[in-house]
């Protein structure tokens, strides 16, 4: 029994790591904000399946199988083109001379996999160039964990296209992560080139898509650029329901 509570505890913890997200290694070199167009190096699909197998004797004769099993196919320069259409990119399918000065290349690649209690954790890079110079203006590694590779991989792109975007439009970013009765998480990152040390928030809870309530917090705080911390900011009101929706906006940062 000690034994087994030893191993549940050992779960939590981990699920609590695995919730907080995958971190995202940055290194921009040049200024990401004068382009236009975009050339993504196109990659192949990645399939993956997960489920479990069985065998089971018919008629004296053993027959083999899977349980539940589930397909999903990534292709990471089709998720990459998407998010970059998003942003305003026109993507080429190559580098045009004529527009190479206002062209980004980016190139996907993946580090590694790895098996883990949870699934598969995958780790990815992403890497933007000059379309003129070919010079390397940024690099984006970041980490996904999911059950299978495809999905990870999935979520490793979109936690570095995150950030790439943020690098284009240098703001503050601002999530909830969790939710109490009296109060709530977020996490902070400062995505500026320069500290942060007054932020006012704008909360807006809504039920059943009824407005109820809103309030504004002040947090006196020193968050220099790249770093995010986690903050439990407290409700000025106990929510009234469990089902209640919070939408969070940034109303000013100095």
């Amino acid at each position: 029994m000690k034994r087994l509570l030893i191993i549940l505890a050992a779960a939590i913890v981990a699920a609590g790591a695995m919730a907080e997200g995958r971190s995202t290694a940055v290194n921009i070199k040049g200024d990401l904000s004068p382009y236009k167009y975009a050339y993504v190096i196109p990659t192949s699909n990645v399939v993956s399946s997960s489920g479990a197998s069985f065998a089971m004797p018919i008629a004296g004769a053993p027959v083999a199988g899977v349980f539940g099993n589930k397909s999903t196919t990534v292709n990471p320069s089709e998720i990459i083109s998407g998010f970059l259409i998003k942003m305003g990119y026109s993507i080429l399918p190559s580098v045009v001379p004529e527009l190479a000065e206002e062209t980004i290349i980016v190139s996907y690649g993946q580090i590694g996999t790895t098996p883990d209690l949870f699934g598969i954790s995958c780790k990815i890079i992403i890497q933007i160039s000059s379309g003129k110079t070919h010079e390397i203006l940024a690099s984006f590694e970041s980490e996904g964990q999911r059950e299978v590779e495809s999905d990870a991989i999935t979520e490793a792109i979109y936690n570095a296209l995150d950030i790439f975007y943020y690098s284009v439009n240098p703001k503050l970013k601002v999530i909830i992560q969790s939710l109490y009765r009296n109060g709530m998480y977020v996490a902070i990152s400062n995505l500026t080139p320069n500290p942060v040390h007054q932020i006012l928030l704008k909360f807006t809870y809504y039920l059943e898509g009824e407005l109820v309530h809103t309030q504004q917090t002040k947090i006196n705080i020193d968050l220099n650029p790249g770093i995010t911390v986690k903050t439990y900011i407290s409700r000025d009101k106990p929510a009234r329901s469990n089902m209640m929706d919070v939408f969070l906006e940034v109303i000013s940062y100095e």
